[in-house]
């Protein structure tokens, strides 16, 4: 064991070992510690008290009593009032929308009445802002009444417009009133009696009111032009109650004479336009009350046909028959009143109170006249030729055309001049008839008899006296109206307002024949009558009465003219005379007055002229009565003459209003009604409806014109230009689908006036020609105009395509195929079919989706056949087919069962008969119109020479109504249409080339 030392003890100081971290250093993690325990709280707090603000608003509601009722309680300290904050804004917003309920609740039921809405809105807000915590109410209150005020602005505001309106409304009312009391005051009393001056004195105080209200938009421009406007329609009514006095007490033309007059007076203070207008209102005025009266007098002239035709028979009905008198009179129908007395009188003559003309005379024929046996053997070869019902019907449709409305005596005195003529220069009837004597208007005119067999047989009794040797016109081999002359030769006769003569150079066959015209100078009478002649002349007149009934005539007609006169005065310038009153007055009564009363007959139909009475007749009638002035005129009647100078002017007006606006013409004369206008962009029904009534009113003026007329025209027009314009493919389709119903002619005046609004009219126009038989073709020409303005691609565009598609079409359908008139306008028919040819085309290449542009001729053949309707050779040349479909050899028959009949009045430049053979083996055909072409002479289509007709026109051939023989020469049915015909506005005349279809 080792004894360790010992030591002593005392205290020692010594100093330990140094630790190298200081106290800072010990205490900067705690520090830390705390900096990011106070990050987190900044962090989580606000996160903390948005928390409490939502559970403070989920944990609010409003009970039943509108108090808000707490399902949790607060937190204290910041989260507490989070809570708190979050519960209000929750209470206040349900608040709002549980108020604006209620309030819409107020507000229907007070919205007549903003006063007792505020009322019980305050009470409403009352009630709520007691139920809340002392410290919400002032909020809740606040709130509650800018709701309030809201709702009582907006409804005071629009209960103040609606009185606004309602107050604006009632003064408008009362001014209205005002001004038709003021028109009515005008008219009966003028513009200066009192009560006319108070009712303008009111006027001006309601606009005053109207004034005072700026928004009412009556500022003071306003308000004087709306006096100025009360001024004018009161000044306009007294105007037209002059003028309706006028027109009661004198007629018409005086009182349109009257309104100029006054109108345009240098002293009235009014502009050109103003007076043009307010003389445009008296016009229609008088146009109106002339219709009114037209109606009226239609009507009772059709109730008095029963109670005319009794007193014919000698029934004696003759206080009905003046109560019927009188009933005319009141309406201006002076001639229905003359008609009346002569059926009294006439039926007098039936009892026996006189001799009167028999009933034979009163239908208007001739009876028997003398004859003379030298023109019965002149005329006698005639009687073979008639025997062809062509001639005998185109004899018949000349008279009817030339003197249908003249009277018997002027139609057996024509037909014995057609046959004098044929047999003074060796010619047949036929011959004489299509020659070139007649102007192209009559053989218009007799194209549309012809066909009429009821016309035909109207003048065989006239045909067989000619035949058996009448002389009624007196060797007469012309005749003429107006001043024509008769070629150097006399005037031989006067019927029914119509001259007859002897041609210069059918005089010395007329002298072979017994006719005395020695001493007498060209185009003059011959030597007057013996009172033996006038006798007989005066006797055929009244079909071959005795000279004791010649006698009663005279007796019976002095005294109806006499009558007719004393009427006149007092209806004057109320003329209303129709067709049958020209017929009555010239075949009535005219041929057996004195020379003085004839005179004053002459006047009378002249101021009737003047007055604008003869403007409803018909060109018949018209003309009829101009030939009895004209007659007079020539025979010294200066009134006649002063009248037919008069009317120059006003009847070169009639005739363009009847060639420009023939409906307008027809609504002027009082034959049709104005149609209403199509709402094209109506119901089919609609539509359909209005194109009725168009349709009606166009073929009732055809009719009245005997020529087809347009169903459209002026405002109309351009209506049915711009719904095309305007209308999509199918709206285009449905539109000339519609138009395609109208009336054959109709159809075709109608699309020829849409032709002639330009180019693209024109191209739809040919389109609506075939949308009734072809509709198919038609809605693809329409679909691929609008194709190639969306994708021109469909036709070939690119320079060797198109160069190539130009030259194909050129071969498919040459220009050479048309003639020269219809190659050199873009709205004739060269043009037009190769528009609708590549309309047609570039359907086709949108129906197969081909854009590439380029040429399928396959696709263009189709398109030309299709728009053409086919095409066929003749000659060497490229023409349409007469009808779609028809092929080479149908057409090749037709051309072999021509005659030279069907080439009648075609001649060469020379003036050579064109016959069916050469037709057939030099001639070639240019198409003119479907069906129809020109025979051209010369094979240079660039200068052609046409085959001439007998009217020096070129010549028309008309192929489409000929049929191919039942069987082919070998044997073999001939082939029928595949597509029918569809008449287009192909053909329409070309400005270059006059003419129509034989």
């Amino acid at each position: 064991m080792v004894d360790l030392p010992e030591y002593p003890h005392r205290l020692v100081v010594t100093e330990g070992p140094r630790n190298g971290i200081s106290p800072a250093d010990i205490a900067a993690p705690y520090a830390m510690f705390a900096r990011a325990m106070d990050n987190l709280a900044d962090t989580v707090l606000p996160a903390a008290i948005e928390q409490a603000e939502a559970r403070g608003a989920e944990a609010v509601t409003i009970g039943p009593d509108g108090q808000p009722q707490i399902t949790e309680m607060a937190t204290l300290g910041v989260l507490g009032q989070a809570a708190q904050r979050g519960a209000r804004a929750k209470y206040f917003a349900d608040l709002q929308t549980k108020t604006g309920e209620d309030y819409l609740q107020l507000r229907q039921k007070y919205q007549d009445e903003p006063a007792r809405f505020d009322v019980a809105a305050k009470a409403y807000n009352r009630e709520i802002v007691s139920k809340q915590d002392p410290v919400l109410r002032p909020a809740v209150s606040t709130a509650l009444d800018k709701l309030r005020m809201g709702h009582f602005t907006d409804l005071f505001e629009k209960r103040f417009a609606v009185d606004q309106a309602n107050a604006k409304t009632a003064l408008e009312t009362q001014l209205n009133t005002v001004s038709d009391n003021l028109v009515a005051l005008a008219r009966r009393g003028g513009v200066e009696s009192g009560e006319y001056l108070a009712q303008a004195e009111n006027a001006k105080a309601i606009l005053g009111e109207l004034g005072k209200t700026p928004r009412w938009g009556y500022g003071p421009a306003v308000v004087e032009d709306r006096l100025r406007r009360l001024e004018d329609r009161g000044r306009a009514a007294a105007v037209l109650s002059s003028v309706d006095a006028t027109y009661d007490h004198v007629g018409p033309h005086e009182a349109l004479r009257q309104a100029e007059t006054a109108i345009f007076d240098p002293s009235l203070r009014m502009d050109e336009a103003e007076r043009q207008s307010r003389f445009n209102l008296v016009k229609a005025h008088v146009a109106a009350r002339k219709s009114e009266a037209t109606e009226d007098i239609r009507e009772i002239r059709a109730l008095a046909e029963p109670t005319i035709t009794a007193l014919r028979d000698g029934v004696d009905l003759e206080a009905d028959g003046d109560l019927l008198r009188q009933r005319m009179l009141s309406l201006g129908d002076t001639i229905g009143a003359a008609r009346i007395t002569y059926a009294m009188e006439y039926g007098r003559g039936r009892r026996g109170q006189f001799s009167i003309p028999t009933s034979e005379w009163q239908r208007g024929s001739l009876g028997d006249v003398p004859k003379v046996p030298a023109l019965a053997t002149a005329r006698m070869g005639f009687g073979q030729e008639l025997q062809d019902p062509a001639v005998k019907a185109r004899l018949a449709a000349l008279t009817q055309a030339e003197v249908g409305g003249q009277g018997p005596a002027a139609q057996q005195a024509f037909i014995e001049t057609i046959m004098n003529r044929a047999a003074a220069r060796g010619q047949t009837l036929a011959q004489t008839m299509i020659g070139d004597y007649f102007p192209a208007v009559t053989h218009q005119r007799t194209a549309q008899f012809v066909s009429d067999p009821n016309i035909a047989a109207r003048y065989d009794g006239a045909v067989s006296a000619a035949l058996a040797g009448s002389n009624v016109g007196k060797f007469a081999t012309g005749n003429a109206s107006g001043t024509v002359r008769f070629n150097g030769g006399p005037g031989v006769a006067a019927h029914g307002g119509e001259r007859f003569g002897i041609e210069g150079p059918d005089q010395e066959w007329a002298r072979r024949m017994g006719a005395d015209i020695v001493g007498s100078g060209p185009d003059r009478p011959s030597s007057p009558l013996p009172a033996s002649a006038q006798g007989q002349q005066e006797g055929i007149a009244a079909g071959g009465l005795p000279a004791s009934q010649i006698a009663g005539l005279r007796q019976w007609a002095g005294t109806t003219f006499d009558g007719m006169m004393a009427d006149a005065k007092k209806s004057v310038g109320k003329w209303h005379i129709g067709d049958e009153d020209v017929a009555f007055l010239s075949g009535r009564i005219f041929p057996f007055l004195d020379e003085k009363r004839k005179r004053q007959a002459v006047e009378f139909l002249a101021d009737a002229e003047r007055t604008d009475a003869l403007l409803d007749l018909s060109p018949d009638a018209r003309q009829v009565l101009r030939n009895s002035l004209e007659q007079a005129a020539a025979g010294g009647n200066h009134a006649a003459r002063a009248a037919l100078l008069d009317d120059e002017e006003r009847f070169a007006t009639l005739q363009r209003m009847e060639q420009e606006t023939p409906l307008l013409r027809g609504v002027r004369a009082g034959w049709i009604k104005p149609p209403p206008p199509v709402p094209w962009q109506g119901s089919d029904d609609q539509v359909a409806a209005a194109m009725q009534a168009h349709a009606r009113a166009a073929m009732l003026v055809t009719n009245q014109l005997r020529r087809p007329v347009p169903a459209f025209e002026g405002e109309d027009l351009r209506s049915l230009a711009g719904a095309l314009d305007m209308a999509d493919t199918s709206g285009k389709v449905r539109i000339l689908g519609a138009l395609a119903t109208l009336p054959p002619g109709v159809r075709e005046a109608t699309f020829g006036k849409l032709h002639e609004t330009g180019a693209k009219g024109a191209v739809l126009a040919f389109a609506g020609g075939l949308a009734k038989d072809a509709p198919d073709v038609a809605a693809g020409i329409v679909r691929g105009r609008d194709a190639l303005a969306a994708e021109p691609r469909f036709v070939p565009q690119k320079e060797s395509e198109a160069q190539a598609f130009t030259e194909a079409l050129d071969t498919t359908l040459p220009a050479s195929a048309f003639s020269i008139g219809h190659r050199t306008d873009e709205r004739e028919a060269y043009a037009i079919m190769r528009a609708a040819v590549r309309a047609r085309y570039a359907d086709l290449s949108a129906g197969a989706g081909d854009a590439s542009g380029v040429l399928k001729r396959e696709r263009l053949e189709r398109a030309v056949e299709e728009v053409t309707g086919g095409t066929v050779r003749h000659n060497g040349a490229t023409i349409l087919a007469p009808k779609r479909g028809m092929d080479q050899s149908a057409f090749d028959n037709i051309l072999l069962g021509l005659t030279d009949t069907d080439l009648a009045g075609a001649r060469t430049t020379s003036g050579k008969p064109v016959t069916a053979q050469y037709l057939r083996d030099s001639a070639t055909l240019e198409s003119f119109a479907p069906g129809r072409y020109f025979v051209r002479l010369n094979r240079n289509a660039e200068s052609p020479q046409y085959a001439a007709g007998d009217d020096g026109r070129p010549f028309v051939l008309r192929l489409d109504d000929k049929q191919p023989p039942a069987t082919r020469a070998w044997g073999m049915p001939p082939s029928s249409p595949a597509i029918p015909w569809t008449q287009s506005n192909f053909g329409r005349e070309p400005s270059s080339w006059p003419g129509g279809g034989r």
